[in-house]
């Protein structure tokens, strides 16, 4: 999960760093900033997929513990 999160902050971090400094007119920068997006959005794309099972599986124990604590709490009432 480290790596995910430091590539994503990396990204929109350089991305933004680089178009900031880049002296150009609004609409220049606007469609700069669409277009590192889009690129940026594609690579995470892999990175995402990768993940999504961890995090399904993270959320179905996490409601499996729940539903186990509620149990345990109506019991005890």
């Amino acid at each position: 999960m480290g790596r995910f999160k430091s590539f994503l902050t990396g990204g929109v971090l350089g991305m933004i760093a680089g178009v900031l400094v880049a002296p150009k007119k609004g609409e220049e920068t606007r469609q700069q900033l669409k277009e590192e997006g889009e690129k940026l959005s594609e690579k995470a794309k892999p990175i995402i997929e990768q993940a999504k099972p961890i995090f399904d599986q993270a959320k179905a124990k996490a409601s499996e513990v729940i539903e186990k604590t509620k149990d345990l709490l109506n019991k005890k009432n």
